[in-house]
């Protein structure tokens, strides 16, 4: 279950990252919008799938991973989002959420009406390029997720994931990198989970991760490109 509470927008430290980087203040004020702030603990459903809303999320804190259903008892990680990225998108011209999104860890989301995207986006051209954009990366974030992590030998595929993983936490090029649950990790790759134990057994016996506590690691960055490519 979500907590709520009520904030502004202007001032908001995760606006540079957000659909409203570039919208004015004036337009923000004009429209009068104070932002819906929830929270979510680990494993909730934020969003479930084929479900209708009237809003986006701006990820505040935290990461979301989206499921798509493969069968009755199965389901695939299509996506991982992060703080700034923005939740429910594809909804925004489309009647329906197309995946089912859940928490992974403590979420903070700010839940934006589609009203306000709406009006804003009739003054403001950047809104409207920003949304572009997004769906732009979301894109070329599917065809990645596919060639990258679908197909191959699984320590090729996790190699990339734990490289792709850790900038996803880190926004840089560190080498640290905290694991996923090995169901999710599986559930991204296409792959059983015992195949995932197995290969990062593989790797830290081969030196490529090397752990500081129980799911965070040191990667041998270079080895796992090597791998990678």
């Amino acid at each position: 279950m979500a907590s709520e509470q009520k904030l502004t927008c202007i001032g908001c430290p995760v606006r540079p990252l957000s659909l409203f980087a570039d919208v004015p203040d004036s337009n923000l004020k004009e429209v009068g919008f104070q932002p819906a702030i929830q929270t979510y603990r680990s494993g909730d459903t934020i969003i479930h799938a084929d479900s209708d809303d009237d809003a986006l999320y701006t990820i505040r804190s935290g990461m979301v991973k989206l499921e798509g259903a493969v069968s009755n008892t199965h389901s695939r990680i299509v996506r991982l989002l992060k703080t700034g990225d923005t939740l429910g998108l594809h909804a925004l011209h489309q009647a329906k959420h197309p995946h089912t999104a859940r928490a992974l860890g403590t979420v903070e989301l700010c839940r934006i009406p589609h009203h306000v995207i709406h009006h804003v986006g009739q003054e403001v051209c950047e809104l409207k390029t920003a949304i572009s954009q997004r769906i732009a990366e979301d894109v070329a974030m599917a065809d990645m997720w596919i060639t990258d992590f679908s197909s191959g030998a699984v320590p090729r595929r996790l190699a990339k994931f734990l490289l792709y993983l850790s900038k996803l936490q880190t926004g840089s090029s560190e080498n640290e990198v905290t694991l996923l649950s090995r169901d999710d990790m599986a559930a991204t790759l296409g792959v059983r989970q015992e195949s995932i134990s197995r290969t990062l057994t593989q790797f830290k016996s081969e030196g490529l991760l090397d752990a500081r506590s129980r799911n965070t690691f040191i990667m041998d960055k270079q080895g796992l490109v090597r791998l990678a490519e």
